[in-house]
């Protein structure tokens, strides 16, 4: 779970 969490974050981040 933790890793989809990260990686929704490192999307949103890259998104921005």
């Amino acid at each position: 779970m933790k890793g989809l969490v990260l990686g929704v974050v490192c999307l949103i981040v890259a998104a921005n």
